[in-house]
């Protein structure tokens, strides 16, 4: 569990985008009566929920909620319980989510809003929109805006993470010296160093989430992603597990700010890893988990949370 200011709290398990951008459910998942109990015993255990990464304005993606078909065109199940998925950006922008957001935290759930920087602009107009986006979260959400995380890592957002270094600490610099007590989480990718990590701490950053699916290429780098042509997609799930512990174990050596850590989570003994990694005053996120068995990650965050 990771303490904040004025009460809040980040709970020890987390749930990671799979909630989708409401963190209260995400289409078609919500048409399976496991994922739909899950829902509801994240509200019961008062569960933090990360939501799905929303952008300034709104971006078509690959994936359309109207064309539901899609979802399974850009997500394929892979051995050892994992994921490889392509999804793009698709959201309805920051004012919608706001709101999306807003309806979710009446009805009682904890939603952490994710915020995607479109650093393929430039970094002034990707800085400008991300000092706008959460002018908008203060207005819509108020007190039940607490914390907010930019995520600088997602690997089929077109642009190249590997080398958005020196933009995501610009833009964390600028955003906490305009918001000094706002709680900042920065999502990082397998691909940046763990010293992109220690200088988001210098520029005060509060707490790194760590990490975003691995590249298909990174776990399998001999072989065509069976997403090739749609970016190749990244994996979660047990596949990504030994690589994602490694970093996340580094991690943990590196910086002294708290931790969000995951990829990889199959089972509560990887989940009991993770835990071991650090202990208290550190968080542990799931989010394919919930998608391969939501029975599973109910008990996660019941013995958890």
């Amino acid at each position: 569990m990771i303490m904040l200011k004025k009460g809040n709290m980040i709970s020890n398990v987390v749930v990671s985008s799979i909630l989708g951008h409401s963190g209260r459910g995400m289409f078609p998942l919500t048409l399976k009566l496991s994922y739909r109990k899950f829902v509801k015993k994240v509200l019961e255990t008062k569960t933090t929920v990360i939501a799905e990464s929303a952008t300034r304005f709104k971006i078509v993606g690959n994936y359309q909620i109207r064309k539901p078909w899609t979802w399974w065109i850009y997500v394929r199940k892979l051995p050892r319980m994992s994921l490889l998925n392509a999804f793009g950006l698709t959201n309805d922008g920051i004012e919608k989510c706001a709101k999306k957001i807003l309806r979710s935290a009446k009805k009682g759930f904890q939603v952490i809003p994710s915020y995607f920087p479109e650093f393929s602009k430039g970094l002034d107009i990707a800085i400008k929109e991300a000092l706008e986006a959460i002018a908008i979260y203060q207005s819509e959400l108020g007190d039940y805006f607490f914390a907010l995380e930019i995520n600088v890592s997602c690997p089929n957002a077109g642009e190249d993470v590997s080398k958005n270094m020196s933009q995501a600490v610009a833009c964390a610099k600028a955003i906490k010296a305009r918001h000094p007590d706002l709680t900042l989480i920065v999502k990082l990718s397998y691909l940046h160093p763990i010293s992109l990590a220690e200088e988001l701490e210098r520029v005060g950053v509060n707490i790194i989430h760590g990490i975003n699916t691995i590249p298909y290429g990174e776990v399998f780098p001999n072989k065509q992603s069976p997403l090739h042509k749609v970016g190749g997609g990244g994996i979660s799930g047990g596949l990504a597990y030994p690589q994602a512990l490694e970093y996340n174990t580094k991690l943990s050596k590196r910086v002294s700010i708290p931790l969000i850590m995951g990829c990889g989570i199959t089972d509560l003994i990887s989940l009991g890893e993770y835990k071991d990694i650090r202990g208290n005053g550190n968080s542990v996120s799931i989010c394919s988990l919930v998608r391969l068995n939501p029975t599973k990650a109910i008990m996660a965050i019941e013995i958890s949370n």
